[in-house]
């Protein structure tokens, strides 16, 4: 008898949302000004007082998504607002190879300089391969709606901190008024550096080891030792719905591949750590700069028993 009282007592502990309550709404639409998490909840809690209901807006969202905790509501919600999202790999178009190795501080991207040939033929301009196609995203996609988070790569796999950062250590373009890259390039850019904001203290190779390509080592700068380096960061709210946290991939795009590559020419890795990765797999560092997202959205929610959430 004790046994039995106990697995019940405990199947209640485990599955507190099982109960006698039921939704009071079968149907609703909800006009909010972003599509997130605090945005549906205020907008159903009214429709729940108007109706008389005797629980809150949460429990109504944990009973109509069939879900036990607030934290899986906002991951539902997340998902229902990233139905529509560009996918980050389509931003290269290389694949997920080539991404990663971007990312860690190869690839083309990072190390082709411009030049100019016998007949006077220029190659490898930034602002023409690949800088047309990123401006392209930039203008016409990045900013009207949603990108995926890279997490298919090691680098931006389960960031424990809700943090990435960057951090470069050359610069291949001249004449936009960052780093000391110059023309002739062949002469003045070969290894410029970035506009330095940051002293590098050391890379611990173990937090990164598909970066470093080995299972552990230290990288140690004395003093200057470094040279001239850039770190810039970005950080997320805890709430998967919270703006964020839902467009930290148009804040990695940003900073990384149109801030820093396009716009500034910055390119390369600290050695034994990626170029750009979650914040705990990166050198450490005396600071970096930090770019927030801010946004002007309008969303509209509906809901229905045959259809869910949408």
């Amino acid at each position: 008898l004790i046994m039995k009282f106990s697995t019940a007592a405990l199947v209640v502990a485990l599955f507190p949302f099982v109960s006698a309550q039921s939704q009071c709404l079968d149907t609703y639409t909800v006009s909010a000004s972003e599509c997130s998490y605090t945005g549906l909840k205020d907008g159903i809690q009214g429709q729940l007082d108007a109706n008389g209901c005797s629980h809150d807006a949460l429990t109504e969202l944990q009973l109509s998504l069939a879900v036990s905790t607030e934290a899986e509501v906002q991951d539902a919600i997340a998902n229902v607002c990233a139905s529509s999202y560009l996918e980050f790999s389509s931003i290269t178009g290389h694949g997920d190879i080539f991404d990663k190795e971007y990312y860690d501080g190869g690839t083309y991207w990072n190390e082709a300089r411009e030049s100019v040939t016998d007949e006077g033929i220029v190659e490898d301009r930034l602002k023409v391969q690949p800088g047309q196609r990123i401006r392209q995203i930039y203008d016409d996609l990045a900013q009207k709606q949603g990108i995926t988070w890279p997490d298919n790569l090691d680098n931006f796999e389960n960031c424990e901190y809700n943090a990435a950062m960057c951090c470069f250590v050359q610069d291949r373009q001249a004449g936009d008024n960052n780093g000391n890259c110059a023309t002739p390039y062949a002469e003045n850019c070969v290894d410029a550096d970035p506009a330095d904001n940051v002293d590098i203290c050391y890379v611990d190779m173990q937090r990164s080891q598909t970066s470093s390509r080995t299972t552990a080592g230290y990288a140690i700068f004395e003093g200057d030792t470094e040279d001239d380096s850039h770190c810039h960061g970005i950080a997320w709210a805890d709430d998967a719905s919270d703006k964020t946290a839902r467009f930290k991939g148009n804040n990695l795009f940003y900073v990384s591949m149109y801030d820093h590559f396009y716009q500034r020419g910055y390119v390369r890795n600290v050695p034994g750590a990626p170029m750009c990765g979650c914040v705990e797999k990166m050198p450490v560092v005396t600071r970096a700069d930090c770019t927030q997202i801010d946004t002007t959205e309008a969303a509209t929610f509906t809901y229905s028993a045959r259809n869910g959430l949408s």
